[in-house]
């Protein structure tokens, strides 16, 4: 692949520190890792929040298989000439995430699976929908994504409403990106990382919310039991758009999570 891909740094750039790579899910872009980029960066790591081909200000097109959106995401890793990185992906991101490290061991120091399942079967009907009514689908994905707590206003941000916020990214990445939506569901549809957890050999953090119906927490308990170094994390009451529903715990995870296994940042 020669196109680039668009990064956000979270407001600060370390050049030649540790990096975190952070992978949006399906319909989604850079911009659902604001608090965490910004909460890793300012301690130190160098992030690297990707808008994947064909979403947020990278050129398309999408990506219809796993596999192709990880051979992206380390086709730009080698162009910035980063060699070692920390990953975080959400929900699709963490298939990608967990691709990578199982691919590419000597290069992924530690992974975190957001939202996160081996295999996460898609209903047909939604499938569909994502190629035939996009905008209906999102509306769909949103709803069914945020928890209980979430549609009653338990944003941790003020006046921030988080269904609309979810909502807004995947009408806009519709508008822009016409199919990246269905491309992405395909894309998740046709994954099974069974065969690769037993490949990954770094740490690895998987989070859920107790309330996903996306990705239910047994499908993060499962993929956690499967990874021979894994540390499992379920936060109450939160469904599938945890960086939206729990963003300051989120960051914090992630960057203990990263910062113990990162040398010379542990203390920040």
């Amino acid at each position: 692949m020669t196109s680039r891909l668009f990064a956000a740094t979270g407001g600060h750039q370390h050049r030649g520190q540790p990096t975190a790579v952070l992978v949006h899910g399906a319909g989604g872009n850079r911009t659902q890792w604001g608090t965490q980029a910004r909460h890793l960066a300012a301690r130190g790591f160098d992030v690297l929040a990707l808008d994947l081909p064909g979403h947020g200000r990278s050129p398309g097109p999408a990506c219809s298989t796993i596999e192709d959106y990880s051979a992206a995401v380390i086709a730009e890793l080698d162009h910035r000439h980063v060699d070692a990185f920390s990953v975080a992906g959400h929900s699709m991101g963490a298939m990608i995430a967990l691709h990578l490290a199982a691919t590419a061991p000597q290069r992924v120091t530690a992974a975190a699976l957001i939202g996160a399942g081996l295999a996460l079967g898609v209903n047909p009907a939604l499938l569909d929908g994502t190629r035939d009514t996009p905008g209906l689908a999102a509306k769909a994905i949103v709803d069914w994504g945020h928890s209980f707590d979430s549609h009653m206003g338990s944003a941790q941000t003020p006046g921030l409403w988080m269904d609309g916020t979810d909502l807004a990214v995947m009408d806009a990445e519709i508008a822009a990106h016409p199919g990246s939506l269905h491309a992405d569901f395909s894309a998740t549809a046709g994954f099974d990382g069974t065969d690769l957890a037993g490949a990954v050999q770094c740490p690895t953090l998987v989070i859920s919310g107790q309330r996903d119906n996306m990705t239910p927490p047994k499908l993060g308990k499962a993929a956690a039991e499967a990874i021979a170094n894994a540390h499992y994390v379920e936060l109450a009451g939160a469904g599938h758009m945890l960086m939206t529903e729990r963003p300051a715990q989120v960051a914090q995870e992630l960057r203990s999570f990263f910062a113990a296994n990162t040398e010379g940042l542990a203390d920040r």
